[in-house]
């Protein structure tokens, strides 16, 4: 990647040439406001201090502190495993417009996706249009399954991965979103509901055309695949009360209904938050050193485009997946305003690059593409879900609620650190949204927060808005289609088991047996 490259990707206030640009911004073409058609009235956006360069300045200070706090000791909110597959969810939600992710010219024209959770990020736009995604052979179902990557001897032969085609020359990914190369673990994720598709095809034997029982593969993978975010991820992303609202048909952003542009606080500031559950280290399975745990900086650059060697030579790193998902996983990092540095000054930025020169430069990004979007702030989030839980008992108390509880919640976090000082009123009054989510999860369940393991109230809602929406508008592709349960039963019934894995460890075993 050229240097011009990396640095078209960068947000506009990290770049050199960046002016002096006013706050609060607006969100992009293709993005909106939570509870808003469009962009919500100025005073309700987040305006930082004022201007980009000031703005920066203190979220620099910011991301010092977050990669400099200790990390919590409290217990491990959930397997690791999780942090993966809400990123692969995330990917499934939005394209990415960023130039560095992408081969020149090949970079997507808008930002979101039209059918969300439907799995684009892995079948892409079918095997009509996207024929590379998809199988050749003589056989007429060839080209209705999809292409995987597998693993050499002593691996389950149902292990799967990213398709990459080449030899010891080189290697190209093939693969419907790049962005699931971005480590071997959400790599493998997608792997696996591509694994599921093609067994779906081998199975589903009532549908002779191929165009049907492509249809109905796909059909089901996308049934099994929601039922996992919804019956598995939420429930331990949310709240017990956030869920079960949502669950029981709470719906607050009504504009949901009359557009597709994605909400900025969705896409820059909650999901991004998921960095704080990344593990410094991690036990990728008895084939990578020795069983031993890596560290997620040489974990993150075993992908495709940054260790293209080890993939040429038949050296791809099979994961042991009970390490990632069931009881006796390695547990994801417990949920605060902290993310570790191995994880902030790793992502393979180059060695000339500005924000380097700064360092924790992952949670510097994060914090300034919120800055950029033209994020709401807490106070007006607060008001905007407050219909949907301020008649709680009790939460009048909560931080998303109480603007003196969420300013002491801030002061505490901030715990004298001098590089903040001369931020002290604005962070404490109208804290950036990526950091506020990360103290609000830490916080304790009484005032409304995630008690370390999960997200407290106003994250919840922000996650569980867009991923209930982008479900409700499909539910007539997918769930109510007539015959589903009997197609799901005849890809998992004959092995004595449940018809629909409940859990991604009981997905995952029926894959890899």
């Amino acid at each position: 990647m050229s240097v011009q490259m990396f640095r078209r990707s960068l947000p506009e206030s990290l770049r050199h040439d960046a002016r002096d640009a006013r706050l609060p911004a607006r969100p992009a073409a293709g993005f909106r406001n939570m509870f808003n058609l469009h962009e919500a009235d100025e005073p309700e956006r987040w305006r930082g201090e004022g201007c980009a360069s000031e703005t920066e300045r203190m979220l620099a200070a910011v991301a010092q502190r977050m990669m400099g706090a200790r990390p919590s000791e409290a217990p491990s909110p959930f397997p690791a495993g999780y942090t993966y597959l809400a990123q692969f969810v995330a990917h499934d939600m939005q394209f990415s417009t960023e130039e560095a992710e992408y081969p020149p010219g090949s970079v997507p024209d808008v930002a979101l996706r039209r059918r969300r959770l439907m799995l684009e990020t892995i079948y892409g736009e079918g095997p009509e249009r996207e024929p590379g995604l998809y199988q050749a052979g003589d056989d007429a179902f060839a080209r209705f399954r999809l292409r995987y990557g597998a693993f050499g001897p002593g691996v389950s032969p149902g292990q799967r991965t990213l398709a990459r085609m080449g030899g010891a020359s080189g290697q190209t990914l093939c693969a419907a979103d790049i962005r699931n190369d971005e480590n071997p673990v959400v790599a493998q994720v997608a792997g696996a509901f591509i694994r599921l598709h093609n067994v779906a095809m081998r199975r589903l034997t009532d549908y002779a055309e191929p165009e049907a029982r492509f249809e109905a593969a796909r059909r089901v993978t996308r049934a099994v695949y929601r039922g996992l975010v919804f019956g598995d991820l939420l429930p331990r992303l949310l709240r017990p009360d956030v869920a079960a609202a949502y669950a029981g048909g709470l719906r607050l952003d009504s504009p949901a209904l009359e557009t597709d542009d994605m909400p900025v606080e969705f896409s820059h500031a909650a999901f991004r938050t998921g960095h704080a559950l990344v593990r410094a280290d991690y036990a990728i399975g008895p084939a990578v050193n020795g069983g031993m745990a890596i560290n997620v900086r040489s974990m993150i650059r075993h992908t495709t485009r940054r260790d293209p060697d080890a993939f040429a030579e038949g050296r791809a790193w099979p994961l042991d997946w009970s390490r990632f998902f069931g009881p006796s996983a390695q547990g994801a990092q417990p949920f605060g305003p902290h993310v570790n540095v191995f994880l902030a000054e790793a992502p393979g930025l180059l060695d000339d690059d500005y924000p380097r020169k700064r360092g924790a430069h992952l949670i510097l990004r994060d914090l300034v593409r919120g800055m950029d979007a033209g994020l709401l702030n807490v106070a007006a989030l607060g008001a905007a879900i407050a219909p949907g839980f301020g008649g709680t008992p009790g939460a009048k108390e909560w931080l998303a609620f109480d603007a003196a509880a969420r300013g002491k919640a801030m002061l505490d976090w901030i715990d004298g650190e001098t590089t903040l000082k001369p931020y002290l009123a604005n962070l404490c009054s109208d804290p950036p949204l990526y950091l506020f989510l990360m103290v609000e999860a830490a916080a304790p369940a009484a005032v409304g927060g995630g008690d370390r393991a999960r997200y407290g109230v106003m994250g919840g809602a922000i996650v569980a808005e867009p991923l209930h929406a982008a479900r409700d508008a499909t539910l007539r592709d997918v769930e109510e289609v007539s015959g589903l349960d009997n197609d799901i039963a005849k890809v998992f019934g004959d092995d004595g088991g449940s018809p629909r894995p409940a859990e991604m460890s009981q997905l995952l075993a029926r894959l890899t047996r």
